[in-house]
């Protein structure tokens, strides 16, 4: 027995080891292979299906945050395709930390499948999705493999949102932070790549100077709009000897610059005489230098708090550009040697004068704010450029032609010549793989550009889809690219990813404040009205949605049209209809009682009411109540009452129905939540309706 006990294990060890050796896992239901678990990324892949003009299916990929789509007709779901009638496949993991039984709710138009676990939850569902009823379906513990098919109906728009129950919690949006998918695939990288591209080549103006495509087309992507900064208008607050330095060799004086070196290919002596030349051209042309009468005196006290207070700290630092940064923020040390004293603090004020696109945001600074940051960063700001003799403007003024400089700097004086250089692909899409996409520009009069190997290899991938890939914008898709590019979780919170700022502000400030409670990201498109955010960011609201905070959400006026739609449509909300107030005043009156301190909620102790200040410490305060039905989605209000921490964990605000069904405030409805929450909003419309704004003008 013994023996033949020892052989069986020797024998089962035998099948395990050779098991392993030949890649086969024998896992629970609800876990992945280890090599899977290390490619996933969140978000879920989803794979678009289309037909073109030729009737030639078209395929795009990319990750979505979630499983929604807002299309409207006439519009493209993806980059890649044209409009009209598409599929779409989202597959990707739920990842849950407990088994349990939960129901799936749809909303939309379409036609809709979906599975679970290899398990049908819906089987071609269609027509007015939000009239069907929920599914339920048991999860596993881990990881539950999902996969949702989508078909637009064959006109008009197309909408899809996909929520969720469970045992202890009401409907909701799936969490962003529960959906993964396998960042390796073939198509998912090959559509990255394309995208990587796609923005690389607007960002880079390829299309001001190459021939191929029409840079304002209408229902292109929106970033084909950018124009670089009017340099004629723009160089009057600069001073010459920075310019040279940045004609010379723009990434020794800024990290993540868009601008190119143009001179490298000459020698040194001759490149530095350029330079010189066209600077005293541009100087020629520029309106009068700002002087130190203009702009008053400010202090290194204030502007170093307002460095800190409004965020400067977590976007910018002082180390030389070429220094490793753990938070990669854009160097200031040459800034005090480019402006001169007093426009700098003039920019400040108005970012956006002479560049529209600028990625520095409108913080809504007066103009002693502004002296104060001015001073403080001049204090802080230590690199320094070499003092040359004055160049030949007229000498200058033929290079300013000759080099390009007006393709992509649109000015006054010059007119934007008609694009030159050679088409960036061939007409079988074949890329451009010489010029400006060489590893090494050596080359007179070819842009030498910031670009890696990935970069270059992303714009190539980009051109060999053809014009097509710059020729559909697609909102949801701009507000990925932009929530990225402005570097928005640097104050933000995402899909469970911590804001950096609260870090760099323990280690770097000087002020001792602690961090505060900024707004998180992850549903804001889901909780704001679009015109409201709209308006938001193009800084046209005309008071502080939050008062409380030293720091203040700032202004991306060119962006606020295109992010606003975006942040929207990645919940599934397309074109929302004009703000209706409606009240119903017997349920209005309720909800005041509801509100009020001696009988109900009390909800002034931390929210404004119109000129009321609430009584609560400051560090509880929240926004104006009179503000809220302007700002708010119903659907994410109701939410909000009823699990408020769900939503957002530290919040103070408090849960009145901690069993999502009664309140302890039984007089009103028998403690029914819904119909208590129902009268509250009411009251909170005739709150905005009473101050005397319209859906308009807040």
């Amino acid at each position: 027995m013994c023996r033949r006990a020892i052989c069986c294990c020797g024998l089962i060890v035998t099948v395990l080891v050779a098991g392993q050796a030949s890649g086969f896992q024998t896992l629970r239901p609800g876990r992945l292979p280890k090599d899977l678990r290390a490619r996933l990324i969140p978000g879920l892949q989803a794979v678009f299906h289309s037909l073109d003009q030729r009737q030639t299916q078209r395929e795009d990929t990319r990750v979505d945050r979630l499983p929604t789509l807002a299309v409207a007709r006439g519009e493209t779901p993806a980059a890649l395709l044209a409009p009209g009638p598409f599929t779409v496949e989202w597959s990707g993991y739920l990842k849950l930390r407990l088994k349990g039984s939960y129901q799936f709710y749809l909303s939309g138009r379409g036609q809709v499948s979906m599975e679970i676990n290899g398990v049908r939850v819906w089987e071609e569902a269609a027509g007015d999705l939000g009239r069907l009823p929920p599914q339920r379906a048991d999860l596993l513990r881990g990881y539950n493999h999902l996969r949702i098919r989508y078909q637009s109906l064959s006109t008009g728009a197309a909408q899809l949102r996909v929520d969720w129950s469970g045992n202890d919690f009401a409907r909701e949006p799936i969490t962003p932070q529960r959906l993964l998918c396998d960042g390796a695939t073939p198509g998912l990288q090959r559509g990255q790549q394309v995208r990587r591209g796609r923005f690389l080549a607007a960002r880079f103006h390829c299309f001001d100077c190459h021939k191929g495509l029409q840079r304002r087309e209408i229902g292109g992507m929106p970033e084909l709009n950018r124009r670089a900064p009017d340099l004629l208008a723009g160089a009057g607050r600069l001073r010459a000897d920075w310019i040279v330095d940045w004609i010379l060799d723009p990434q020794r004086l800024r990290n993540r610059t868009s601008m190119p070196r143009l001179l490298h290919g000459l020698p040194a002596e001759l490149a530095e005489r350029q330079a010189v030349d066209l600077v005293a051209y541009l100087l020629t042309q520029s309106p009068r230098k700002v002087t130190d009468k203009d702009v008053g005196a400010g202090s290194v006290e204030r502007g170093e708090a307002l460095f800190e207070d409004r965020g400067c700290i977590g976007c910018h630092r002082f180390s030389p550009p070429g220094e490793s940064d753990e938070w990669d923020r854009l160097s200031l040390h040459f800034v005090a040697a480019k402006f001169h004293a007093g426009a700098l603090a003039r920019f400040l004020v108005d970012p956006e004068q002479h560049y529209a696109w600028t990625a520095m945001p409108n913080l809504g600074l007066t103009l002693m704010e502004a002296a104060d940051l001015e001073i403080f960063l001049r204090e802080n700001s230590k690199g320094r450029v070499a003092v040359r003799a004055a160049g030949v403007a007229a000498h200058g003024e033929k290079l300013f032609t000759s080099l390009g400089c007006q393709q992509c700097h649109l000015t006054a004086v010059q007119k934007r010549l008609p694009a030159v250089a050679r088409v960036l692909w061939s007409e079988k899409g074949t890329a451009a793989k010489a010029g400006c996409l060489l590893p090494d520009v050596s080359a007179i009069g070819v842009p030498a550009f910031a670009l890696d190997k990935a970069g270059r290899m992303a714009i190539a991938a980009a051109l060999q889809v053809g014009p097509q890939a710059w020729r559909r914008g697609v909102a949801g898709e701009f507000a990925q690219r932009q929530v990225q590019s402005l570097r928005c979780t640097t104050c933000h919170q995402l899909d469970g990813e911590q804001s950096s700022l609260g870090y760099i502000l323990d280690e770097e400030a000087v002020g001792g404040h602690p961090p505060e409670a900024i707004p998180d990201l992850t549903w804001v498109g889901d909780k704001l009205r679009s015109d409201w955010t709209r308006r938001l960011l193009a800084g046209q609201l005309g008071y502080r949605a939050r008062e409380h905070l030293r720091i203040q959400m700032p202004a991306f006026v060119s962006r606020a049209k295109w992010l606003s739609r975006g942040l929207a449509v990645q919940h599934g909300y397309g074109p929302e209809p004009a703000l209706r107030i409606e009240v119903d005043p017997r349920k209005a009156a309720v909800g005041a009682q509801l509100a009020a301190m001696d009988t109900g909620m009390s909800c002034h102790r931390c929210h404004p009411i119109g000129n009321r200040q609430p009584q609560a410490p400051f560090d509880a305060r929240s926004t104006n109540l009179i503000h809220v039905a302007q700002r708010l989605r119903r659907s994410y209000y109701g939410r909000w009452m009823l699990n408020p921490q769900r939503i957002d964990p530290a919040t103070k605000m408090l849960r009145f129905a901690p069993d999502g069904k009664q309140t302890s405030l039984r007089q009103y409805y028998e403690g029914d939540a819904i119909r208590q929450f129902d009268a509250l909003w009411h009251y909170l419309q005739s709150l905005h309706q009473s101050a005397g704004k319209d859906a308009g003008n807040p």
